[in-house]
């Protein structure tokens, strides 16, 4: 079977990936709205010559290398889009326009256009095709759907896809490796709005109101107990406020407060059983205080779930990359949400997540943080990465 290892023709590749995430890293986009990025991909693709095509009114970019003969499909998939957060790394080719790579997304794209650079030039060694999805918004408001939606996985099919995520995104994963798991990885991600309705007045005269903010704070309260006191600890659950709007003077009572936050889950009938407890403990709390509530619930994305047969393939194929002792089983999933689950939920998938952190004066930053960073020799595996799964998958022929 077909492998990476061709060390003179990798140092070359990891040169130009250092260079084009750098270039990336100059200009973050956000959300759905990834012009000049898009156009950077797509110059590179043309440059490489793998044909592509475009997306999301130019803002999602599928390039196609078809192998020697007729065979199965996999995607490969690199997130686009940076965050609305001030770069305060001090490196030379940092952003100036308020925004950031916070997330290692700059190297995403990197390294699937370095495995696009191999695959072009080896194409015979293959049978099949390999898709190359570069996708905005995984940040928010989420890329995948609206790429699945738009056709990505057709024309060729595709029958698997593949994703790694840079940087530490779990934190039992080891320095210097790569982490797996089979089944449930990530959390699916739910948005909360509660709006907690009562009656202003004076302060001095809180008879004469319904106070929505000492409401509020016991709606908090009360919420954290459908986490600690209803569900088994052994069943995944996160349930965060994270911000409490109302009121503006010292002695105005006011006639709402907002409260917004997240919900993380990994079963998905819990998540269905917690958005119906949510909303009955909402409103029978506000009902006994005579106020009301709106809520607003969307659930964003799903979970992500990694198909078994799947894991195990990518699992050989890293280590034909690494070696055995670099290769880590992850024992537990990661509340974090991803929206490549989507892509998994459409054909089999596996994600994984490659420790490549890189010190911001001395001290490691953790993602979405101003002082965040990525370790740019790193860039050369994982794309050695992208190109063994694809070849392992597709059952390459002799190169």
């Amino acid at each position: 079977m077909s492998d990476t290892r061709h060390p003179e023709e990798w140092q070359g590749i990891q040169e130009q990936m250092q260079q084009w995430r750098r270039d990336l890293h100059r200009l973050p986009e956000l959300g759905l709205y990834v012009p000049e990025t898009s156009l950077y991909v797509q110059s590179v693709l043309g440059e490489l010559g793998v044909p592509f095509h475009t997306l999301l009114d130019g803002n999602a970019v599928v390039g196609l290398i078809e192998g020697a003969g007729p065979g199965k499909c996999i995607a490969l998939r690199a997130d686009m889009d940076g965050l609305p957060v001030r770069k305060e790394t001090g490196l030379p080719f940092a952003s100036t326009n308020g925004n950031m790579h916070a997330c290692g997304h700059d190297g995403h794209m990197a390294m699937l256009l370095g495995a696009a650079a191999w695959l072009v030039t080896h194409r015979e060694s293959f049978t099949g095709s390999i898709k190359l999805l570069f996708q905005p918004a995984e940040e928010s408001p989420g890329g995948a759907k609206p790429m699945i939606e738009a056709g990505c996985l057709e024309n060729p099919h595709v029958d698997a896809v593949f994703g790694l995520h840079a940087g530490a995104i779990s934190t039992e994963l080891p320095e210097e490796t790569v982490g797996f798991r089979s089944g449930p990885l990530m959390a699916a991600v739910d948005k909360l709005q509660i709006v907690v309705q009562g009656k202003g007045g004076h302060a001095a005269y809180p008879q004469t109101t319904v106070d929505p903010i000492t409401l509020a704070a016991e709606l908090v309260l009360a919420l954290q107990t459908l986490v600690s006191r209803e569900k088994s600890p052994f069943d995944p659950l996160v349930l965060s406020i994270t911000c409490i709007n109302g009121g503006r003077g010292m002695n105005v009572i006011p006639d709402s407060v907002e409260l917004l936050g997240t919900v993380r889950t990994m079963n998905p009938e819990t998540r269905v059983w917690l958005a119906r407890r949510i909303r009955e403990v909402s409103e029978q709390l506000a009902a006994s205080r005579g106020a009301a509530v709106e809520i607003k619930h969307d659930f964003i994305y799903p979970a992500l779930f990694n198909d078994k047969s799947l894991t195990a393939l990518a699992m050989a194929a890293a280590r034909k990359v690494l070696g055995e002792q670099r290769v880590y089983e992850l024992t537990e999933p990661v509340m974090g949400g991803e929206d490549f689950a989507f892509l998994a939920e459409a054909v089999p998938g596996v994600y994984a997540f490659q420790y490549s952190m890189a010190s911001t004066d001395g001290e490691i930053y953790p993602h979405h943080t101003s002082r965040f960073d990525i370790d740019e020799a790193s860039f050369s595996e994982g794309a050695r990465l992208h190109v063994q799964v694809a070849l392992d998958f597709l059952g390459a022929v002799d190169a």
